[in-house]
């Protein structure tokens, strides 16, 4: 259940790519979106998780997925893949994680994105 939590958290890499290869302005739209995911997600998948709808929560989550690897934070892809395959049971505690994950991932990706 915790093996998301050995994922590094972002891969500079990644996002170092799209500001080698993208104008400043599309690196800032792909990191405030980012950012939006990060500010609303996580709580909308603990309130989908306690009021017991799990699939949605899951749908939720793969959401969160997609907005993470796109971005290269390794740790919240991981941690809103294990939510998509727990068990119901697994799910509070995944979810309670996301709030650290996700202030953690939002305090590195703009230094990245705006290297000078």
């Amino acid at each position: 259940m915790n093996g998301w939590a050995e994922t590094p958290l972002i891969d500079p890499a990644q996002l170092a790519g799209y500001v080698e290869l993208l104008p400043a302005e599309q690196v800032a739209a792909l990191v405030r979106a980012f950012e939006r995911e990060l500010n609303t997600r996580p709580a909308l998948i603990a309130d989908l998780v306690a009021a017991g709808d799990i699939a949605a929560a899951r749908g939720a989550a793969h959401r969160l997925k997609g907005a993470s690897l796109t971005i290269g934070a390794g740790r919240l892809a991981a941690l809103a893949d294990a939510i998509e395959l727990a068990a119901p049971a697994d799910l509070p505690a995944l979810a309670a994680a996301l709030p650290s994950v996700a202030r953690d991932t939002e305090a590195v990706i703009p230094p990245l994105a705006n290297p000078d």
